[in-house]
């Protein structure tokens, strides 16, 4: 029976070459590193974009803080305190 089998096997046509097969090979071999190279390259753009708005929630929290106690102190300065905070001049300047 094995030597039957063996026999049909032999007498099948090989499909393709040797060549066909490496070129299918190394081509499949760069597609799969290229699309390694754009996960990784999807992973870095996603982790800038967290530090990113990481960075911008720190600073609005930071910048509301700041405001605060300019708020708190503006309210009790003078008017003329208040112009020169926020920059503007005073004819007595």
């Amino acid at each position: 029976m094995t030597h039957d089998l063996e026999m049909n096997f032999n007498k099948i046509a090989p499909f393709g070459k040797e060549d066909t097969a490496k070129e299918l090979q190394d081509h499949a071999a760069k597609t799969q590193d290229t699309l390694v190279d754009a996960v990784e390259n999807a992973e870095v753009a996603e982790i800038k974009r967290a530090v990113f708005r990481a960075l911008t929630r720190l600073r609005k929290s930071l910048t509301l803080e700041q405001e605060v106690p300019f708020q708190v102190s503006s309210r009790e300065a003078s008017p003329r305190q208040r112009a020169k905070v926020a920059g503007g001049y005073t004819a007595k300047d």
